[in-house]
């Protein structure tokens, strides 16, 4: 009987612990998504460089840029423009140069 209270004290304090470990890893999201954001600036679509503007015309030509932010990532200026075609919208990173970049939870188009 013994080994069973421990048995049971032990499972409970194992799950206090992975609950305040999920806790602090929320938080942890919350703060980098709010630093991402405060990092990021909204940018006019008549004011995206060509490079980006050539992109967007030969990449996504079904597709209607409705708004811009840019942001410096790995000492790169990243453009993030939101398409929308129809009901559907999509946000793609394009560098200054124009060139495509690839999110880094995907492959490259």
């Amino acid at each position: 009987m013994k080994k069973l209270g421990f048995v049971m004290l032990v499972a409970i304090l194992s799950l206090q612990n992975v609950n305040i470990s999920a806790q602090e890893i929320e938080k942890n999201i919350e703060v980098s998504a709010q630093e991402t954001q405060q990092d990021m600036e909204e940018v006019k679509l008549t004011d995206l460089p060509e490079a980006v503007i050539k992109t967007l015309a030969e990449k996504y030509p079904k597709q209607t840029p409705v708004k811009a932010l840019k942001a410096k990532k790995n000492n790169t200026l990243i453009y993030y423009i939101k398409l929308k075609q129809g009901e559907e919208f999509e946000t793609v990173m394009i560098d200054k140069a124009g060139n495509v970049v690839a999110p880094e939870n995907k492959r490259s188009e």
